[in-house]
């Protein structure tokens, strides 16, 4: 099983105990916004799995624009808000540089929160994420893949991407 899967369905098991713990003493409405945060956590956590990881990349709707569909905002907003204050904390927290320069035309690195977040010089972007939408206005192309997952077939795309 993937790191994703494992991290996500561990956290969407404290939404879950808490629906079940609190369901006789707190409003329905209550109740039912957990169970959506833990059936939202539950089912990122079975699609990003190993073994159905290269079929539901399209769960989240990620259009090849690089936008995400305003139903997926809605229906996944917990796997969403998470994962942005996720991010959010980590860019904050850590001493990691975003992109690293791999060679001087390439570099690889995390998802820009913006135009500002990119390498100098307007590079082109291939974007590997099914859950994070485009923020620039850069080259792209979109190869959407679960995090901790690979794509098989990108080879051909990348290199007519940075062409």
């Amino acid at each position: 099983m993937g790191g994703l899967s494992i991290i996500v369905g561990a956290v969407a098991l404290v939404p879950a105990a808490l629906a079940v713990a609190l369901r006789s003493r707190v409003p329905a409405a209550v109740t039912g916004v957990l169970a959506h945060v833990a059936g939202t956590g539950f089912l990122v956590a079975a699609a990003s799995s190993d073994r159905a990881a290269p079929y539901t990349t399209w769960l989240l709707l990620k259009w090849a624009n690089g936008s995400i569909s305003p139903l997926s905002q809605l229906a996944f907003w917990p796997y969403h808000a998470g994962l942005r204050g996720k991010l959010w904390i980590q860019r904050r927290r850590s001493a990691e540089p975003l992109f690293n320069n791999v060679t001087p035309k390439l570099f690889i690195g995390g998802w820009p929160e913006g135009a500002n977040w990119l390498p100098p010089g307007q590079p082109s972007v291939i974007d590997v994420t099914c859950e994070l939408p485009r923020t620039h206005d850069n080259r792209y192309l979109c190869l959407p893949c679960w995090d901790t997952q690979g794509r098989q077939q990108q080879q051909q795309h990348t290199q007519e991407a940075v062409a």
